[in-house]
């Protein structure tokens, strides 16, 4: 699978590419490179389409679905309900949505717009 060091060793990418991928800071950069390697998109649609992708690193479907409880509920849940809720239910309801990665060493899930 090409990653972004692929084409500018193999200067596949333009000219105008190069540019842009060098502008490119860490985050983006994982962003292009998941849409090559994992989507495996062609360069230019990934260098347009980077911001579409959802990135949470280093997170497997119930650490996801617990970072969803924690940042998206507005308002604290009883302790003496947390009992009731099925976190490897949701994380199970997740797997449709995201899509595991695993690029040039750095893992975890993400999701396209």
């Amino acid at each position: 699978m090409k990653t972004l060091e692929n084409y500018i060793c193999e200067w596949i990418a333009t000219e105008e590419q190069i540019e842009e991928i060098e502008a490119l800071d860490e985050f983006e950069t994982l962003q292009v490179n998941i849409l090559l390697h994992e989507e495996q998109d062609e360069l230019q649609y990934a260098l347009d389409n980077k911001d579409d992708v959802q990135i949470f690193e280093d997170m497997d479907y119930k650490d996801l679905a617990e970072n969803f409880l924690d940042e998206w509920m507005f308002w604290d849940i009883p302790s003496h309900l947390t009992n009731y809720i099925d976190i490897s239910a949701i994380a199970d309801d997740l797997e449709g949505d995201y899509l595991e990665f695993d690029v040039e060493g750095r893992s975890g899930l993400y999701r396209r717009d």
